[in-house]
């Protein structure tokens, strides 16, 4: 396989999404990611990280807004 042959992929694999590019956050920020993902499902977390990330590069790094948009919908409130 030459170096610019793309990977064989068979029937049955599935393709892995490229990762998503980093994002810098400051400890204190990292934090509040890290809380607002504990109060989700486990489930629901990759999706929250995949959102964040989106909306931080839409608010130029607000993290507050990004935040609360990221979390939107994914929060369940008190039965009932």
């Amino acid at each position: 396989m030459s170096r610019h042959t793309k990977p064989r992929v068979f029937a049955g694999e599935a393709r892995r999404p490229r990762p998503p590019l980093a994002l810098a956050l400051t400890d204190d920020e990292l934090s509040a990611v890290m809380d607002a993902a504990k109060s989700l499902d486990v489930e629901k977390r990759d999706l929250f990280l995949q959102r964040l990330s989106a909306e931080m590069k839409v608010h130029s790094g607000s993290l507050d807004v990004a935040l609360t948009r990221a979390l939107s919908g994914l929060l369940h409130g008190p039965v009932a």
